[in-house]
């Protein structure tokens, strides 16, 4: 069986352009997560692949519909939007002090510590050697 990484706008216009049939085991990869999208010709054998490639690399699995967008872009996006809006608007200069968003406490106090997550070993969690 022989595994194939293709970008997903790719997949999505084969997948809708009649002129070529996969007969491949697909799948799409995004190292920030470990996000896998199943489709129908995805065999068994090539998802347990995938997770044990993720956790090979330190991620937990994460199967996902085919849908648009995954998962970290979906949360992200629609904050970072409001977030230009917000400048466009100039809201910076109704909050000079920045308390609107001010850092937290708690992630001073672990930046001060040296505590960066996986880069320390430390942060939110604590990570295994």
């Amino acid at each position: 069986n022989l595994v194939y990484q293709l970008p997903l706008q790719l997949l999505i216009s084969w997948f809708y352009s009649s002129r070529l049939q996969l007969y491949l085991q697909l799948f799409t990869l995004l190292v920030f997560g470990w996000q896998i999208v199943r489709i129908s010709e995805t065999s068994e054998d090539t998802y347990n692949a995938m997770k044990t490639f993720g956790k090979n690399m330190g991620k937990v699995s994460v199967l996902c519909k085919d849908n648009p967008g995954f998962i970290a872009n979906r949360l992200v996006v629609p904050y970072l939007l409001s977030a230009v809006r917000m400048v466009e608007r100039d809201w910076e200069k109704l909050f000079p002090d920045d308390q609107a968003f001010k850092v937290p406490p708690t992630l001073t106090k672990l930046v001060k510590e040296g505590k960066f997550g996986k880069k320390s070993g430390e942060g939110f969690y604590k990570y295994g050697n």
